[in-house]
């Protein structure tokens, strides 16, 4: 049989995985505004149109914030939200993708994306120039940039938050581990990762509320954006007045400095 993947980006939109945050209209107002500005726009500008995106959703989730988001996907049949309840394990992932995968497809390439993050217009392409057929591997993408307020900075990650992964199906009814099974930043640790060296392909967005992320990197002209990313995308992360607030601002100041002198008791 001549192998062949399909390719699915998974998004976790707001599920309860790291506590209940993402049910709070605070938080939600605020990671819209990423999404719709960033990181939607950036899988709209993809070269690839071949995929599909599944965005998980609490059950929970506010008529309001379901609304806004199904207003953006519009009729294109490519992006579903599915709403679970509680964090997205194994048998839910498998059971998202299983209701659009076709039983002849041999092989699932699954991508990662975070909904406050964008990728380069040509990601997905080359994540699916990748495919030889292979099986249980993590594909990574090191070179891309971090932008806070306004600012850009070129940046390295063996192990990123936008990792893909391709595995055999050993039956239509097998159920698959995806990207989403390992947490990203132990990938390059344990796993086998085919390092690409690509360009940049990825676009983090620091900002108040990111859980752990913090800038990193060579500062960098804006301008180095615009060969890579649509230009919309561009104009989003460049544009701190757009993305950042105050209070947000100082949130990002008071987390980096706990960070950087927190010490752990003496033994």
């Amino acid at each position: 049989m001549t192998a062949s993947f399909q390719h699915v980006l998974l998004t976790r939109f707001n599920v309860r995985i790291f506590g209940s945050h993402g049910l709070d209209p605070a938080w939600l107002a605020h990671r819209f505004r990423f999404f719709e500005r960033i990181c939607f726009p950036s899988v709209m500008a993809q070269t690839a149109r071949d995929f599909r995106w599944i965005l998980f959703c609490d059950t929970t989730t506010p008529d309001w914030a379901l609304q806004r988001l199904r207003a953006l996907i519009g009729d294109d049949g490519r992006i579903a939200p599915v709403l679970i309840d509680g964090p997205d394990t194994p048998e839910i992932r498998h059971a998202a993708i299983a209701a659009g995968l076709p039983a002849a497809v041999t092989h699932l390439i699954t991508s990662r994306l975070d909904n406050d993050d964008g990728l380069a217009r040509r990601f997905m392409e080359t994540v699916q120039e990748q495919f030889a057929g292979q099986d249980d591997e993590f594909i990574n993408f090191p070179e891309g940039h971090t932008c806070f307020q306004g600012r850009v900075y070129a940046w390295r990650h063996p192990s990123s938050p936008f990792l893909s992964f391709v595995e055999r199906r050993a039956a239509p009814d097998h159920v698959v581990k995806t990207v989403l099974s390992e947490p990203h930043h132990e990938v390059a640790t344990r796993f086998r990762v085919r390092q690409v060296e690509c360009g940049p392909a990825w676009l983090q967005v620091i900002h108040g509320r990111n859980a752990w992320n913090m800038v990193r990197g060579a500062a960098r002209p804006p301008k180095d954006l615009e060969p890579f990313y649509s230009p919309d995308v561009v104009a989003a992360v460049t544009d701190a007045r757009g993305t950042w607030g105050r209070r947000e601002t100082l949130a990002y100041w008071i987390r980096r400095i706990k960070k950087k002198f927190v010490r752990l008791p003496a033994a």
